[in-house]
């Protein structure tokens, strides 16, 4: 299980499979449905540490999510962000 918040469309568990990314675990939560969460700054909580990822780059998009972990969409702060 991955948990996913923040401004996406559908917050809250979801199901975990090898090989998963964090841009898919968002993707699928609806982020872009919304429109409202920034994927420039996606909060990944992994091991007490908090990580921030920019899905809008090659490299935030290919980051892997391991089980357990949680995954927060921010809201846009500006236009575009």
């Amino acid at each position: 299980m991955v948990r996913i918040g923040g401004n996406v469309a559908r917050p809250g568990p979801q199901s975990f499979k090898e090989g998963l990314t964090v841009y898919q675990v968002v993707q699928e939560a609806g982020e872009h449905v919304l429109g409202i969460g920034s994927i420039r700054r996606v909060n990944l909580f992994r091991a007490g540490e908090k990580r921030v990822i920019d899905l809008g780059t090659p490299e935030g998009r290919n980051v892997p999510v391991l089980a357990n972990e949680t995954i927060k969409v921010p809201g846009k702060s500006l236009p575009g962000i």
